[in-house]
């Protein structure tokens, strides 16, 4: 994505406030970004965060427009949820999973009143 976007490494990242080492491990998955990262990312690319981390094949959702709440509840999520990607069989969400959901849909909704 990066050279579709014309950006060079070290572009890449000044933008990110990151290191061209840390942008190489990254493309060399030697690295994960963190999700304050991939949110940065995402803006930047004007792409969805399922589309950077793969899970999406086309770009479609841009961050830009979310409220802080809205990244916020983001956030929680990746963070929460990460360990599940591991193991795609999880069965069940924890409390706290459950929570995070809950309050997306709560969020989201209050947009379309």
């Amino acid at each position: 994505m990066r050279t579709q976007k014309g950006y060079s490494q070290a572009k890449l990242a000044k933008k990110l406030n990151k290191s061209t080492t840390i942008i190489s491990k990254y493309e060399c998955n030697n690295k994960r970004p963190s999700v304050e990262t991939l949110m940065d990312m995402a803006v930047l690319f004007n792409c969805s965060l399922d589309y950077l981390l793969g899970l999406d094949k086309k770009e479609s959702l841009s961050i830009e427009h979310l409220s802080n709440k809205q990244k916020n509840l983001m956030k929680l999520a990746l963070d929460e949820m990460s360990d599940m990607s591991s193991n795609p069989y999880v069965d069940g969400l924890t409390q706290r999973q459950q929570e995070i959901i809950n309050g997306f849909m709560n969020e989201f909704a209050k947009k379309k009143k």
